[in-house]
């Protein structure tokens, strides 16, 4: 196996070698654009959703979780 194969060429700007081809770029990715986009991700939303959602439904269980415990006592004061 040669090792010629492998030498880098520096005839031509290293720096924007990658960038200017496209095909390395990611779908989506415009690398001249001039404005800024802010794009909203559903993860975020979700967590937020579930931070608020999980204590409520919680608060909402309690009655059913204790509601076992009132109907036994209720029985062992009536004996």
């Amino acid at each position: 196996m040669s090792l010629t194969q492998w030498k880098l060429d520096y005839s031509s700007s290293s720096r924007n070698v990658r960038t200017s081809d496209n095909s390395f770029n990611p779908p989506g990715f415009q690398p001249n654009a001039s404005s800024v986009q802010h794009h909203v991700s559903i993860f975020p939303i979700m967590m937020v959703g579930m931070m608020l959602w999980r204590p409520a439904k919680a608060l909402f269980a309690v009655n059913a979780t204790f509601k076992p415990l009132e109907v036994s006592s209720s029985l062992t004061f009536q004996r």
